[in-house]
């Protein structure tokens, strides 16, 4: 816990998905950010190899995707993060790419974490499979 409220980073991982199934590598998953999620810095959604718990070797730029970067949103004001081996069409900004048959985690960084992030009132999302 950091020692000044807002300050520090607060990182929720997720081994399994909303319906408590092992995340794999091979199915696409999706996270929604509210527009008012409680970050008072930016919040990054991230994808790691599981074996070396570095961001995964996926030769793309970008491992993980932030509130800092240009991402399309949501008509209100959210934001769709897509992780897996397939973009969905024309959401190829908010996606980050994993490579089939990889042992991974993935998660969420909340930077500067406000009180109701850290007291446990204000209920993370989850990755949800897309189907």
């Amino acid at each position: 816990m950091p020692a000044v409220l807002g300050s520090g980073t607060m990182y929720n991982v997720a081994h399994v998905d909303a319906e408590d199934n092992p995340i794999d590598s091979s199915r696409n998953y999706r996270i929604r950010i509210p527009e008012d999620f409680p970050a008072r810095n930016f919040w990054a959604v991230f994808a790691y190899d599981s074996r070396t718990r570095t961001f995964i070797a996926n030769g793309m730029k970008g491992r993980h995707l932030s509130s800092n970067d240009d991402l399309a949103k949501n008509s209100d004001g959210s934001t769709d993060i897509y992780i897996g081996p397939s973009a969905p069409k024309g959401m190829e900004s908010n996606w980050i790419e994993t490579i089939p048959g990889t042992d991974i985690f993935i998660g969420l960084r909340t930077y500067g974490p406000e009180k109701t992030v850290l007291d446990g009132a204000y209920k993370i999302p989850r990755f949800k499979l897309v189907k």
